[in-house]
């Protein structure tokens, strides 16, 4: 529902809002401001979010340098009939020639913030059905000694990343209502969002609002859009309930 007028205590504008702060998000906001956006990130976590332990690439210099670049069609074959062929296609194969651009980049900002980079063992199936090349990109140091466990130093190096390129991040900002243009009908330009101090601000997108509001755990949402997927929600996993979607 709408947000009573009296209740919205200020505005800020920016080219782009970003809403949510974990890697997605703040990849985003590093890769725009890098691109000479002014860009604001709003987040309702108190910090950033770092989810899972490492990030999956296809084609990176460090898998070159190891001689574990795929180098072939077999390596694609080999991921989807690891996903049981559950893929959109069409992100499947930007990721097959996007994702070793997008390590690089990552790779370039971990190690100057003080980080080495490492590839997690794959694994070999004698049968080939869940064969999993190398490609999980992870980072140790300053107290992370094995692969795996490294995604909230990342999320933490983008956010510090970020805010050196003068990108602005305010926590504890609940995203609450999306604002549309043209009647509801056009494009999303702005967000209203709840404070910390219990008032509401709006939140203005010139050029663009992104919505990298991570998980899902609501059970009729999952049945409705993944439904195979409902049996591990109902087991307790995801933590976010979806807000960003249901906006």
């Amino acid at each position: 529902p709408p947000i009573p007028a009296g209740e919205i205590k200020g505005k800020v504008t920016a080219e782009i809002v970003v809403i949510g702060a974990g890697t997605s998000g703040l990849v985003c906001a590093n890769a725009a401001a890098e691109n000479g956006a002014n860009v604001v990130v709003i987040a309702s976590s108190p910090a950033p979010v770092g989810r899972g332990g490492s990030i999956h690439a296809y084609d990176s210099r460090l898998m070159r340098s190891l001689g574990l670049a795929p180098g072939s069609a077999a390596g694609i074959r080999d991921g989807l009939k690891t996903h049981s062929y559950r893929v959109d296609q069409e992100k499947w194969w930007l990721w097959v020639r996007k994702s070793g651009e997008a390590m690089d980049w990552l790779i370039d900002k971990m190690e100057a913030a003080g980080y080495r980079t490492v590839i997690e063992l794959g694994n070999t199936d004698p049968e080939g059905v869940m064969t999993m090349r190398p490609g999980s990109h992870s980072w140790l140091g300053k107290g992370i000694k094995t692969a795996g466990r490294s995604q909230q130093i990342v999320a933490d190096t983008l956010a510090e990343t970020a805010l050196a390129r003068g990108v602005r991040i305010d926590f504890n900002t609940i995203a609450a209502r999306l604002v549309r243009e043209s009647e509801n009908t056009g494009r999303v330009r702005a967000v209203v969002a709840k404070t910390p101090d219990a008032g509401y601000r709006v939140y203005e997108g010139t050029k663009a609002v992104v919505l990298a509001t991570g998980d899902f755990r609501d059970e009729e949402m999952v049945e409705t859009y993944c439904p195979w997927m409902l049996p591990l929600v109902k087991a307790g996993g995801g933590i976010y309930a979806g807000d960003g979607h249901k906006m």
